[in-house]
């Protein structure tokens, strides 16, 4: 990731969800909440501000303050991101990061794409979806530096990726069970761009990064960009 950017930060109103369940059990209440945050990105409204990703240092990042699960991140136009974009990361725990979802419809975002980043825990059912827009780097579905990219999915029907597309990936860990769906008419570096339903990036560990990853692809015409 480059060394130096300029961080720029906007009005932002934040907007937490909670999905609340009651149910009876032996005679008494017992309350299960699913707590996540959701972000919008758009023209009328910033839910978030821009500040350096813990992982990378990356400036001008979008991410969710302190919720690992559960987390909806929207970009729909707005300011440009000169960073990255992740539905979950934390860098100083081992815990996994899971379900969360990157819906990307319009805008731009200068670096990478992430449904959620673990240092030491699995990367776990996250999801990239991008209809339009454009990204300036890789799109990850799922990425973890010490634990397992397991069933993440990136779908790319639309808007533009400079960079490389992984289902899931991790450094020392798997990458299993992930998904790359390319469909419609996305746009891709001719130079830069390749797709991996799964991949590791430690030569010295060769992990599993075969099983159950798939790639789909029925992109028709496909555009690519020199």
């Amino acid at each position: 990731m480059p060394a130096s950017r300029v961080d720029h930060i906007h009005p932002v109103r934040r907007r937490p969800f909670a999905l609340l369940l009651m149910a009876a059990l032996a005679g008494q209440a017992v309350v299960t909440q699913a707590v996540g945050e959701e972000i919008v990105w758009s023209d009328d409204e910033h839910t978030k501000e821009l500040r350096p990703e813990p992982s990378w240092d990356t400036l001008n990042s979008l991410f969710p303050d302190t919720d690992l699960s559960g987390n909806k991140v929207m970009v729909s136009g707005g300011p440009k991101i000169g960073g990255d974009v992740y539905g979950g990361t934390h860098i100083d725990s081992d815990s996994a990061v899971s379900n969360n979802t990157v819906t990307i419809t319009g805008g731009s975002i200068g670096e990478w794409a992430v449904g959620g980043l673990s240092n030491g825990g699995d990367a776990i059912n996250n999801k990239v979806i991008v209809s339009g827009g454009s990204i300036g780097l890789n799109v990850y579905g799922g990425f973890s530096w010490e634990g397992d990219a397991i069933n993440n999915t990136v779908n790319i029907s639309g808007g533009s990726v400079g960079g490389m597309v992984y289902g899931g990936g991790s450094v020392r860990g798997n990458a299993t069970g992930n998904t790359v769906d390319i469909s419609g008419t996305p746009q891709f570096s001719a130079f830069d761009t390749s797709l991996y339903g799964g991949n590791f990036f430690d030569g010295e560990n060769f992990n599993d990064f075969f099983t159950g990853n798939i790639l789909n692809f029925s992109a028709h015409p496909i555009a690519v960009n020199e």
